[in-house]
């Protein structure tokens, strides 16, 4: 496997409640900011793809990724390579 870097993406992500609010307290509700370090996978123009690791597949016979971040290129702020 050829040297993938590692990054940190600070975006901002939709806000989200899952319980019932009044009308006053939903307009109350803002973006989250977020960061995130991982493996980079992906870098265009709609998107940032990392992973957290690797793992081997069940029948040990290639490498998958684990746990897959897609991120819209419109929500990131900044993208910081942390290792090359």
């Amino acid at each position: 496997m050829d040297k993938i870097p590692i990054v940190e993406v600070v975006w901002v992500d939709a806000g989200l409640e899952g319980h019932q609010l009044s009308i006053d307290d939903a307009r109350q509700i803002n973006p989250m900011p977020r960061k995130n370090v991982g493996y980079l996978l992906l870098k265009d123009k709609e998107r940032v793809v990392l992973c957290a690791g690797f793992i081997k597949d069940r029948e040990q016979k290639m490498e998958v990724c684990d746990q897959t971040l897609v991120i819209p290129r419109g929500c990131i702020q900044s993208i910081d390579i942390k290792e090359n």
